[in-house]
């Protein structure tokens, strides 16, 4: 298929648009992981799917594809909405390369007016950019962006379609930086509607490898298709023959369990088993219940009664999955991480912490599996106010918790959030590496840990390769998550049912969810319209384009080559080193009963670790020879 792409070299201030039409190449991840070299990795790609700029729901998000430098694996990560802005540009994929040093920052500012394709690079230096931050953040950056290039995508009176990607000041010093993008609509940010491609990182690299701190672009380019895709009639016709139903009604039906919110759908999925007190499933059944309440009292029922629903901006998406309370977006899991996984269970606390989280542009999901592991440090007496360099009022016994200890929990992480995107500590920059490598270095400073206890040892996230590469796991206590969390980990990348599988049949099935997680990546497709995608895709990549193609086998084969890329950046999944991590794993098997045709629950009381560890490499073993055989 062939594709436009623009080629940015904001070191040199130099472009370059060209076509690519190689052979097996229909997505954004085919090209980036043909287009990076693992051993010098010197470029980035952002991109749209086949459809983007189509009146088709769900394919207008965007993917940012590179080396992340948490797990310092390749990594994808995408944003609901803002690939149909991209597609305003003619502008399929975006390359971003450095070929020299350069002090300061850029903003390109990429524009397609009446099919003419112009590229500015605006030079921002550091002490500007961090003016810029004092106020809002990365809120701020995209204040000002706007403010001085609004005008410019205009004609006349009309506003062209823009759109603005912006990183905040933790991108620039620590390995979790998002990529933050809000709606505009009229020359004017739509109150709320910010989104986040945030896992892995890829914020910080581009910020800091590539030192783009923002990207405006846009225009009013019209992409064509061999079948009319802004024809709803025509995508009526389609989803006819497919579904024996309307477009409208298919979508509706296959996106309703996100009618609802990932908050509020998720938690009443997860119950009294969602993580809470930094992953601890020690805590009493009776306590957990008691907490669990505490949860729905103060913060579900507040939000679902004061709540603002819309879209993310997806055009033409008619399932509003976004949730809006008191000015403040709150989904599932960065939402679970900064509240009760942090000891957090107030709406008001949780969204002060949500806010300053997206504010400093980091991976809330990423930032709170690392406050939810600090607290417990301090709860445990392992860390003091000398070394933290700020106060340390915690509360975080789930025995003896109340309403009073979620402020005081809040406000430590309001200080470390706050701490940790402006480096103010030597405690808050070794977080800022990661919380893998930060529990090394507290381990060797400590000699071993303090008081017989390891620093690791409270910390919760999956290991890649044998150095610092990491990633906080999906907030879903499920084996998939942890055990096999695919081939771009801290995703859904995995099998996330409430199941009971050998460690086979888990390999096995999230192996086959990871090939389908891949597609939508790829073809950079909404995953939560899976339900009619997965279904029909081919047949629809038929009508339009004539083409077969066996997407199954495309992505299987796709994720081999990522697999391939990792083993030589010596990046590859490795067995759960920590405690915590390691009893997630022990007290499921004993509470579901896992794997009773083995007789897992003996194994594990028997064996251990030892238990885990064969679990482990036996699932990993499964799905991968799914995946490369």
């Amino acid at each position: 298929m062939e594709k436009t792409l623009l080629e940015l070299d904001a070191s040199e201030k130099r472009f370059e648009v060209r076509t690519v039409d190689e052979e097996g190449v229909i997505g954004v991840v085919d090209y980036a992981v043909r287009v990076i070299d693992p051993l010098r990795p010197d470029c980035m790609l952002i991109g749209t799917g086949p459809f983007a700029g189509s009146k088709l729901p769900g394919v207008n998000r965007l993917t940012v594809a590179g080396v992340s430098p948490l797990t310092e694996a390749f990594h994808v990560s995408s944003v609901g909405g803002a690939g149909y802005f991209l597609s305003k540009t003619g502008v399929d994929f975006l390359l971003i390369k450095r070929r020299v040093e350069v002090d300061g920052f850029v903003v390109p500012v990429i524009k397609n007016v009446d099919d003419s394709l112009s590229v500015e690079f605006y030079d921002i230096s550091e002490d500007e950019l961090m003016d810029i931050y004092q106020e809002k953040g990365v809120f701020s950056l995209q204040a000002h962006l706007l403010e001085r290039y609004g005008d410019e995508f205009k004609v006349g009176d009309e506003h062209l379609l823009m759109r603005i990607l912006a990183v905040g000041p933790g991108a620039l010093t620590t390995k979790m930086g998002a990529i933050v993008t809000t709606l505009i609509r009229k020359g004017k940010f739509l109150p709320n509607a910010d989104g986040l491609a945030g896992r892995g990182g890829m914020g910080s690299l581009l910020a800091q490898t590539f030192r783009i701190v923002g990207i405006v672009y846009g225009g009013n380019y019209e992409r064509k298709f061999p079948v009319d895709l802004s024809d709803k009639g025509a995508l009526n016709g389609i989803f006819q023959r497919l579904f024996n139903d309307g477009m409208v009604a298919v979508v509706k039906d296959a996106t309703k369990k996100y009618k609802k919110g990932t908050l509020l759908s998720n938690y009443e999925n997860s119950g009294s088993d969602l993580p809470m007190f930094n992953f601890n499933y020690r805590i009493s059944s009776e306590d957990r219940e008691r907490l669990y309440k505490l949860l729905v009292d103060n913060l579900l029922k507040p939000f679902s009664e004061n709540v603002v629903h819309r879209t993310c901006g997806e055009p033409n998406c008619p399932t509003p999955c976004k949730k809006v309370n008191d000015k403040v977006k709150l989904d599932y899991e960065p939402t679970n991480a900064l509240g009760p996984n942090s000891g957090i269970f107030v709406l008001e606390d949780v969204q002060k912490v949500a806010k300053k989280a997206d504010i400093c542009g980091i991976d809330g999901i990423e930032l709170g599996n690392m406050t939810a592991t600090v607290i417990e440090w301090v709860q445990r007496g392992m860390l003091g106010e000398e070394e933290l360099g700020m106060n340390a009022t915690v509360s975080f016994d789930p025995h003896r918790y109340t309403l009073d200890d979620s402020k005081k929990n809040m406000q430590f992480c309001l200080k470390l959030i706050e701490d940790i995107a402006y480096g103010n500590t030597e405690f808050a920059k070794r977080l800022g590496r990661g919380i893998r490598a930060a529990c090394k270095e507290l381990d060797r400073v400590h000699e071993g840990g303090r008081d017989g206890a390891k620093f690791c040892d409270f910390a919760y996230y999956t290991p890649v390769g044998r150095e610092n590469g990491c990633i906080a796991p999906i907030r879903y206590r499920v084996p998939g998550a942890i055990v096999v969390p695919g081939v771009v980990p801290g995703k859904f990348h995995t099998d996330y049912s409430y199941t009971e599988y050998i460690p086979e049949e888990l390999g096995k099935i999230s192996a086959e969810r990871s090939i389908w997680e891949m597609s939508a990546e790829n073809l950079v497709f909404c995953r939560f319209h899976r339900k009619w995608y997965e279904k029909e895709i081919e047949s629809v990549f038929k009508e339009v384009f004539g083409m077969n193609v066996n997407l199954y086998e495309h992505h299987r084969k796709l994720l081999r080559k990522i697999i391939e890329f990792n083993e030589r950046l010596k990046a590859t999944p490795m067995p759960l080193e920590t405690r915590l991590s390691k009893d997630a794993i022990k007290t499921y098997i004993m509470e579901h009963n896992v794997g009773d045709a083995e007789n897992w629950i003996e194994k594990v009381e028997r064996g251990g670790d030892r238990a885990v560890e064969e679990y482990w490499k036996r699932a990993q073993k499964s799905f991968n020879d799914l995946i490369t055989g």
